[in-house]
């Protein structure tokens, strides 16, 4: 599914047993019809890692390490039905597997990376940013937002006219680097 680097210069794979059905063989869902099991793939300087995550129903994209006992495992779609109901896309596991929190981090995300000090960004694609799967007034609509580990906006781009950004790179917890379009 990807592979990243995280704040810890370890890598980090994503892997699952089968590729999810697509809606209509074209959008990705955000809830798979069947349970799967993805694996976490963790490889450091003189090691490599392996956390197996069974009975999954959520279509993940991205994997980051969260301070250093956990991991975030988000998906890119998350579809919204109304302001009490929405799907949380992002999932926060220890380092057994054990489901510790969900958060709403929202649809369309393009980009995922969580700096050292447990920041979460996220870079939208442009159906994050102009909204679709419910998502009438997108909270993608900035393009990048930061997030805290409790779902909460921590910064919300308002000076980059982002249609889609393509590429993101946190370097530290001041240094982000990003690419866009529009």
């Amino acid at each position: 599914m990807s592979a990243s680097i995280g704040f810890d210069d370890n890598i980090y794979i994503l892997l699952i047993d089968e590729i999810p059905e697509r809606i209509n063989g074209t959008s990705v869902q955000s809830n798979t019809k069947n349970a799967h099991t993805y694996k976490v793939l963790t490889a450091g300087e003189d090691f490599v890692s392996e956390l197996l995550l069974y009975n999954q129903r959520f279509n993940y994209h991205f994997v980051q390490p969260f301070q250093n006992d956990k991991l975030l495992l988000a998906g890119a779609r998350t579809r919204f039905f109304n302001q009490e109901k929405y799907e949380l896309n992002g999932k926060l596991f220890d380092l057994d597997g054990v489901l510790l929190k969900e958060i709403l981090l929202v649809d369309g995300i393009q980009n995922l990376q969580v700096s050292k000090n447990g920041t979460i960004w996220t870079g939208y694609f442009d159906e994050g940013v102009f909204g679709n799967y419910g998502w009438d007034s997108p909270i993608g609509a900035a393009g990048l937002i930061a997030w805290n580990i409790n779902g909460e906006q921590i910064f919300r781009n308002s000076k980059a006219d982002i249609c889609d950004c393509y590429a993101l790179n946190v370097i530290s917890d001041d240094d982000i680097w990003f690419v866009w379009f529009c």
